[in-house]
């Protein structure tokens, strides 16, 4: 048997459970996460259920990051396509996925639409000179780690060149990305809140009253 087989084992279905007691609607709602004990004190966690517009490849990807284990993704027949993680991931994994679905790796090529951390903003200045604020908001991700976003910068600054300027000014990682209503969203590692709002004032990109700092 490899590290990972290429389809779920037959010997035993994790699945059955899940089958007989959600058979009725609304079953696509839930994402199962079961453990499955293999040779001696192996196990192997699979994770079922999660929304075909994901993908299934950059989540075991930072699974696998975030809990040092290998996996694979498979596809099943029926239940279509599942995670196979080793060992018994079954708390991390529901955590993981509870803190992170909606921003599923570490710099999404786009918004989350699960989570819109821009909501705040829209519901509070919807009104007249909306575009004239810049919003500098915290996202709190899994455990302690959190995630900076800067969004309503002119058009006319490069939003790239701005960005290395801030990842070299505070040593941290970061990115632009492309959101289909919000335009170019700047994302950094960590809370940095404060040093951004300080940076864009002094490098007169942004007028001090025109910025607004959101909390979590």
């Amino acid at each position: 048997m490899s590290e990972f087989d290429n389809t779920i084992p037959t010997a035993f279905d994790p699945f059955a459970e899940a089958n007989a007691e959600d058979s009725g609607a609304g079953t696509k709602d839930y994402v199962h996460v079961r453990v499955q004990q293999r040779n001696g004190r192996k196990s192997l966690t699979t994770v079922q259920g999660l929304k075909k517009e994901y993908s299934y490849n950059k989540i075991l990807k930072d699974l696998k990051k975030e809990f040092c284990c290998n996996g694979t993704v498979v596809q099943d027949p029926e239940l279509g396509q599942v995670i196979q993680l080793q060992g018994d991931q079954r708390k991390n994994v529901s955590t993981f996925l509870v803190q992170n679905l909606s921003f599923m790796s570490e710099f999404d090529n786009a918004i989350p639409t699960a989570f819109d951390p821009f909501a705040e903003a829209n519901a509070e200045d919807s009104g007249a000179g909306t575009k004239d604020y810049v919003h500098v908001r915290v996202q709190q991700r899994n455990g302690r780690k959190s995630l900076t976003t800067v969004q309503g910068l002119k058009k006319e600054y490069s939003y790239n060149k701005i960005l290395k300027d801030l990842k070299k000014e505070f040593c941290c990682n970061g990115t632009v990305v492309q959101d289909p209503e919000l335009g170019q969203v700047i994302q950094l590692q960590g809370d940095q809140r404060k040093n951004v709002s300080t940076f864009l004032v002094q490098a007169g990109i942004v007028k001090k009253e025109n910025i607004k700092i959101h909390g979590f």
